[in-house]
């Protein structure tokens, strides 16, 4: 698993990665808001 992680990690510099990082982030965010709207 620890090895697993280090590949992980060592992708990271990879702009490919980094855009399906980023619109995970922003997707979650996204999903957050929503929610808050829809309880509030």
């Amino acid at each position: 698993m620890i090895r697993a992680f280090a590949k992980a990690v060592a992708q990271l510099p990879d702009l490919r990665i980094r855009g399906i990082i980023g619109k995970s982030v922003a997707g979650t965010i996204l999903v957050f808001i929503f929610l808050l709207l829809g309880v509030g």
